[in-house]
């Protein structure tokens, strides 16, 4: 067992959070005893961070929405998405209990998300002692599956307008919001309320739930700063202030890491151009030299370039790197120009966009918004070997190099000024697949290549 370190509890202020980040930083150095713990507590995350995730599965959470007199009990809440996920593809789970500072978890920084039932299964929850999050980190353990608590970072569902998601953080603080076209109700990082906010949340976490980790969802959303939604760029110091929240955030993860003696990890979803992602101010390029994350899982709405770019990059700082499947971008490799579907399916895709991130050295697949437990494609996509007795044709999806109606997340230049100047998309990948020499050549492309050179 680590030795154990002292853990200073939250108080209900932004002042009392600020207070203890700034001891940790500037109080005194830790003795010989302490850094040992310390250092024996990173040694473990390293090894931690290479457990085996074939899949990594991204529950939005939305399992608490009941229908009118649908009956609620804990066997009805896993029965919807974790009953048949043993046995599957599917090694570690991030569970989301809502949109940003707001969720269906208990604690005093939460608020429960007046929506298609969530209170009422909240409340009938909470009255059995339990809640989503409690739910299903047990259930995880039980069955040997890792758990992490995905936290969307600046999520804008309650743009629509859906006033019911609009958290009581955000009706109590409209001056911590941008107010900005395409960011109007959306947290203004450059505010220190709102870092502090985000660190008081992921701290009530990992002291009151057995979870392995946690997951920042920078994808949802990625308007952090003003500067970025009127179409600038963030500055140097906008980044530093990122940064520093992240270094507060790993610190209080190598707390509770050394009270529970084992170690917690941090994963974080990111564009995989790191010059995109600086620029609206997520430099983790900088967290990863200071060791302050553990799991890379690249894309959503948009990718820039192809797979086989990144595992270079991830493995120089010994960390794993996983492909993220969403379904908007996905159909993009069977769309005409003007947006139309021309064919293929959805799990076609799936299988095709995994087995390419396999054969590009990915280190496994991480879904998004897809919900059915007993999935086929949670029994076929973790393994490329699956894959490749199945026949799949591997293919790779990529953003928009223009704006079309309806798929508008999907093109670099909504979530940055002129983001698509950043596209790395070539006209053929060649892949070697356990048969053999594979060219995937794109739709519509003119180039002309000898298949077998």
């Amino acid at each position: 067992m680590l030795a154990a370190l002292s853990v200073p509890s939250f108080g209900a202020s932004s002042a009392e959070a600020r207070s203890h980040f700034e001891a940790s930083e500037s109080g005194p150095k830790r003795s010989k005893k302490e850094q040992k713990a310390l250092d024996e507590l990173t040694a473990a995350r390293h090894k931690a961070r290479w457990r085996t995730r074939r899949i990594i599965d991204n529950n939005d959470g939305n399992d608490v929405q009941l229908a009118p007199g649908q009956i609620v009990s804990r066997e009805m809440f896993l029965a919807l998405r974790f009953l048949g996920l043993p046995g599957s593809q599917v090694d570690t789970v991030c569970y989301c209990t809502g949109i940003t500072f707001g969720g269906h978890h208990h604690g005093k920084n939460q608020n429960v998300q007046k929506r298609f039932g969530m209170t009422r299964c909240y409340n009938e929850l909470d009255a059995m002692g339990t809640d989503s999050l409690a739910l299903a980190v047990g259930y995880c353990h039980q069955h040997n599956i890792e758990i992490f608590w995905s936290h969307r970072m600046n999520d804008r569902h309650d743009e629509l307008p859906t006033p019911e998601l609009f958290t009581d953080f955000k009706k109590d603080h409209p001056e911590y919001l941008m107010g900005l076209r395409d960011a109007q109700y959306s947290f203004n990082y450059a505010l220190e309320p709102v870092r502090n906010k985000l660190l008081e949340c992921c701290q009530e976490v990992v002291e009151n739930y057995d979870v392995d980790g946690i997951e920042l969802d920078w994808f949802r959303h990625l308007k952090l700063f003003p500067s970025v939604a009127k179409g600038g760029v963030a500055s140097d110091e906008e980044r530093e202030m990122i940064n520093d929240m992240m270094r507060k955030l790993r610190n209080i993860m190598d707390q509770e890491g050394l009270r529970r003696g084992r170690p917690l990890l941090l994963a974080v979803r990111v564009p995989d151009s790191r010059e995109y992602a600086r620029l609206t101010g997520i430099d983790y390029e900088q967290w990863l030299k200071e060791d302050l994350v553990d799991l890379l899982i690249v894309n959503d709405y948009i990718k820039l370039e192809p797979w086989k770019d990144f595992p270079p990059f991830a493995r120089k700082y010994n960390v794993p790197a996983y492909a993220s499947m969403e379904k908007r971008r996905l159909s993009l490799m069977d769309r005409d120009e003007n947006g139309k579907i021309i064919g293929g399916n959805e799990a076609d895709r799936f299988r095709s966009e995994a087995y390419a991130a396999w054969l590009s050295g990915m280190d496994g697949i991480h879904t998004f918004n897809h919900d059915n437990p007993h999935s086929e494609l949670f029994r076929q996509i973790g393994d490329p070997y699956v894959l490749a007795m199945m026949n799949v044709t591997p293919r790779e999806s990529f953003a928009t190099s223009r704006f079309i109606k309806g798929l508008g997340y999907c093109y670099p230049d909504f979530w940055l000024k002129n983001g698509k100047r950043f596209m790395k998309k070539p006209d053929h990948i060649d892949y070697v697949t356990p048969h053999g020499y594979h060219n995937a050549w794109w739709p519509n492309s003119k180039t002309e290549r000898d298949p077998n050179p």
